[in-house]
């Protein structure tokens, strides 16, 4: 079992999301954090963009973009969302 755990806020739940992927990082050097983010939407869907709830600084001293692609079941087959967000922002997908 994975010992991190995001901090979340917004506590929500029966979300009809299906995550496809999600990175954090930089143009020169980023990582995937779907399975974070993931977590993030099975626990409400609200997280703070930083290293420490993304688990990782894939590019020390460089400030950090986190994009995330998911597709909203509820809505159809092409309801797919792009977010893009920098550090220190709070990511909200509901």
């Amino acid at each position: 079992m994975n010992a991190f755990q995001p901090q979340m806020i917004n506590q929500r739940y029966e979300m009809n999301i299906k995550l496809l992927y999600a990175i954090y990082g930089t143009n020169s050097g980023y990582k995937d954090v779907s399975e974070v983010i993931q977590k993030v939407i099975d626990s409400g869907g609200t997280v703070v963009v930083n290293n420490s709830n993304m688990g990782c600084d894939p590019k020390s001293g460089e400030t950090k973009c986190l994009f995330v692609v998911y597709v909203r079941l509820d809505q159809g087959p092409f309801a797919v969302e792009c977010v893009n967000t920098t550090e220190s922002h709070t990511l909200a997908i509901s």
